[in-house]
């Protein structure tokens, strides 16, 4: 079941299975291939 959030966007994620660098490399590492790829979304599921 889903909560709404007031916030979308945190300075880190809530519950990181990783370190901050992780992630920001991560993220930056996706936006690069979005870009390489003239992509404007990224949606994920989790199942």
């Amino acid at each position: 079941m889903l909560t709404k959030q007031q916030a979308r966007n945190w300075p880190q994620p809530l519950y990181p299975d990783f370190s901050e660098s992780e992630y920001e490399d991560r993220v930056r590492c996706a936006k690069g291939h979005m870009e390489s790829a003239k992509l404007d979304i990224l949606v994920l599921f989790v199942g």
